[in-house]
């Protein structure tokens, strides 16, 4: 008689269970097929690059919302090809079910774009598209917003590091002025075409050099930087040139700034020059010096250097004033003084410091290379304008001691207290 009361009842029990339209899949999840899904991410992003968008990262991130056991996040940074301008990758997930997706569109690590969506990922293999807002296609399952966050300007450098003479002595440090250029550059938001000069340098290398930059088609709203380490001079006119590889007092082999302003007026876009050079009759060396010695000069460098782009009669102590061929200077040192590198820092420390204010490792650790400081931007807005890396350098070189020393060497600029901005990162 028990026998038959449970088996009444066990007959009693499976008759209501049926009749509520119980998932018996999800009671007994043991008779559930079970599988891995892969899922194949694509980001068509020709259009984006079409309206000037620079995408060189796309990273996804998928959160499984319905299982706190398989609640961990998992990433993926999607392989981008600009030739065919497609970023493509590949994320395992450990089991079917409703993720929450994230996406976001980097330009040199700085985030342009971002967008969201919950996806039910209910087979072994699932694409997923993602698309610019907008736009649509068959298996598009994530929409993001490209935002231009600031003027996608082009910047375009070059740098010359003449570490090596055939005639005076060598300035080791010079290399790693032109490297750490090349760095800060290509740090900075929105697109860079750099070019970058060590060892022998001669007078045909920057003209070719600059030449094939100026061929570029340029927007009024783009920026030329032209950086030079090396040793400088007078000749006995007055002029500033930058002393080439075969240099000698015999043959003066040089490059006259007023030749290279010449050169840099065909590029029409503002132009950011910075010369880590310097002359002077009288100096105590740490190393090999930045400035061709021992000739005497009625002029200064500096001077002669900033006279060549503004005239004689410019009033270098202005303030915020542009000439009409949009120039922005910053030489080494002032008036009798000279531009120092130190083994400490390996760098010419003028050069140094500016790249310190854009990014790169300070006095504490001076030889890490980039760390992403920006120590320049004094009020930290994302920005660093002309004034504020010039008057950060000029700080920071000018209380450096020297030899038991400080204030042996200013730099100068012109126009001083400019708000042109630089970078943005």
């Amino acid at each position: 008689m028990k026998k038959l009361f449970l088996l009444c009842l066990v007959a009693a029990s499976v008759f209501m269970l049926s009749s509520c339209n119980i998932d018996f899949q999800n009671l007994f999840p043991w008779n559930t097929e079970e599988y891995k899904p892969v899922v194949f991410l694509s980001y068509d992003f020709s259009d984006a690059a079409d309206d000037g968008f620079i995408v060189t990262d796309v990273s996804v991130i998928a959160t499984k919302k319905s299982s706190v056991s398989e609640r961990g996040v998992h990433t993926v940074s999607l392989a981008v090809d600009q030739a065919n301008k497609i970023a493509t990758g590949v994320l395992n997930l450990p089991s079917n079910g409703i993720y929450a997706f994230s996406v976001e569109i980097r330009s040199n690590g700085f985030v342009i774009g971002s967008g969201t969506a919950d996806l039910n990922i209910n087979s072994k293999e699932y694409p997923v598209g993602i698309s610019d807002s907008g736009s649509s296609s068959g298996n598009t399952r994530i929409s993001v917003n490209l935002e231009k966050t600031f003027e996608m300007k082009t910047k375009m450098g070059i740098s010359f590091g003449l570490n090596q003479y055939q005639n005076i002595s060598n300035i080791p440090f010079c290399l790693n002025d032109a490297a750490d250029f090349e760095i800060v550059m290509n740090r900075q938001m929105g697109e860079t075409v750099i070019s970058t000069y060590t060892g022998l340098i001669f007078r045909d290398d920057i003209t070719t050099g600059v030449q094939a930059l100026c061929n570029r088609d340029y927007s009024k709203d783009d920026i030329f930087f032209f950086h030079y380490a090396g040793h400088g001079g007078l000749d006995n006119r007055g002029k500033a040139f930058l002393a080439m590889s075969n240099y000698s007092r015999a043959s003066g082999s040089s490059f006259y700034v007023e030749d290279l302003k010449t050169l840099l007026d065909r590029i029409k876009c503002s132009k950011v020059v910075i010369i880590d050079a310097c002359n002077s009759e009288e100096f105590t060396q740490l190393i090999d010096g930045r400035e061709v010695s021992g000739e005497e000069y009625s002029e200064v460098f500096e001077e002669a250097v900033l006279s060549s782009f503004f005239g004689d009669t410019a009033d270098y102590r202005s303030s915020d004033v542009r000439n009409s061929d949009g120039y922005y200077i910053m030489v080494g040192c002032a008036k009798n003084e000279s531009s120092w590198e130190t083994k400490e820092h390996q760098n010419g420390l003028f050069s140094f410091y500016i790249f310190d204010g854009l990014g790169m490792s300070g006095d504490e650790n001076p030889t890490i290379g980039y760390n992403g400081t920006y120590d320049a931007d004094e009020n930290s807005d994302g920005s660093i304008t002309f004034h504020e890396i010039f008057r950060y350098s000029y700080d920071k070189v000018s209380n450096k001691i020297i030899n038991g020393q400080s204030g042996l060497q200013h730099p100068q600029a012109f126009p001083l207290n400019s708000q042109f901005v630089l970078f943005k990162y």
